[in-house]
């Protein structure tokens, strides 16, 4: 059928009647997106030395915040371990469980931290305190104090009181203290001085009285040096002179016969030597570890110190599990600690160092693998 055109009322009417119905619009796709442009440069995996041997990331052990600069300042509480050396000098305290300290030993080479049973610490007043010579009645001014620091032999307790020596390596004391006021760890507090009106000498072994020819209160120990310094207070009867001798955990005020005193002289003082006898095996090699070797409880365990110079050691070859690792033995605090094989080298000269700074703690490489 021919379409014919009509008036245009009629238009729309005949083109749906005659012509059939309008074609649904198709809607064009949109257009793909374009790929990325290739890379201008392309990159290669080279052999460059400074990518192949570049030094894993240091992982930061939890010890280490412990162990950065300035302890001394951060925690308060000290503790006396025992020294193989007999100088039992003061450590700094990072915390206490039940019957053990977490005590950190901070020498020239290594920086460590270990818990260290109540046992193995000695005893100390936990502050000023006078040393009595008859527990139910102390006298209205005891001769001898006693301070944190100084250390305490327990002889024997009686009531709530023990009779103890008290010494700080120069001049030692045999007197009471209340049982309350003896402790392992401490906070330091300094024994009042005594100042006198002239200064005198005293010799190894000399003893310092109660009164003029009366019981000994202190003695200067084998271990003092040749000459004491103490202050002399005022002439006794009879000859003797009252003096007074102190030092941050010891104070004791008695009298000496003049003719044990002299005028102090100036000495040149050498360091006392100490040996260290302790049974070990034929060591298998001599290795230095390097500074900023970490240092472990047990391989593969917690990291506990890190040297802070290089080190020598006569160590021996582990086999099986544990070849990986070596024990280094410091002799000087007793203590004994795994490092890592890898890194150490045969036994080299050190030569004259400056320790690592710990002022933002430290890092350790990974462990060897297992």
């Amino acid at each position: 059928m021919n379409c014919r055109f009509v008036a245009p009322s009629l238009l729309a009417a005949l083109l749906l009647s005659a012509c059939g119905s309008v074609a649904p619009r198709v809607p064009t796709p949109a257009p793909e997106p374009a790929p990325p442009p290739a890379p201008s440069v392309v990159l290669i995996e080279t052999a460059d030395a400074s990518v192949s041997d570049r030094t894993p990331a240091l992982s930061i052990p939890p010890v280490a915040a412990l162990l950065r600069d300035g302890f001394e300042q951060r925690f308060a509480e000290r503790a006396l371990p025992h020294d193989r050396s007999g100088q039992n000098k003061p450590h700094v305290v990072v915390d206490k469980g039940p019957g053990k300290a977490r005590i950190i030993f901070d020498e020239a080479t290594e920086r460590l931290l270990f818990w260290v049973e109540d046992s193995g610490l000695l005893e100390t007043p936990a502050s000023v305190t006078p040393l009595t010579r008859n527990p139910a009645k102390p006298g209205p001014k005891e001769r001898v104090l006693v301070g944190p620091g100084a250390f305490l032999t327990r002889l024997r307790d009686q009531a709530g009181f023990v009779r103890v020596s008290a010494s700080d390596q120069t001049v030692a004391a045999e007197g009471w203290l209340p049982a309350s006021a003896i402790a392992r760890t401490y906070v330091p507090a300094t024994v009042p001085a005594v100042s006198g009106n002239q200064r005198w000498a005293l010799a190894r072994g000399a003893n310092l009285l109660e009164r003029p020819g009366g019981p000994a209160l202190a003695k200067l120990l084998d271990t003092a040096p040749p000459q004491v310094t103490v202050d002399g207070i005022s002439t006794g009867p009879a000859w003797f002179v009252e003096v007074a001798y102190g030092s941050s955990s010891l104070s004791v005020r008695g009298f000496v016969p003049k003719s044990a005193l002299s005028e102090p002289q100036s000495m040149g003082w050498g360091r006392k030597g100490f040996g260290y006898a302790a049974h070990q095996d034929p060591p298998s090699e001599i290795l230095t570890f390097s500074t900023g070797t970490c240092l472990y409880d047990e391989p593969w365990g917690e990291v506990i110190g890190v040297l802070r110079l290089p080190v020598s050691k006569s160590v021996h070859i582990e086999t099986g599990a544990t070849s990986a690792w070596r024990l280094l033995d410091f002799p000087r605090t007793g203590a004994k600690a795994w490092a890592p094989r890898e890194g150490a080298q045969p036994n080299q000269p050190t030569g004259k160092l400056t320790p690592l700074s710990l002022a933002d703690g430290f890092g350790c490489s990974p462990a060897p693998p297992r």
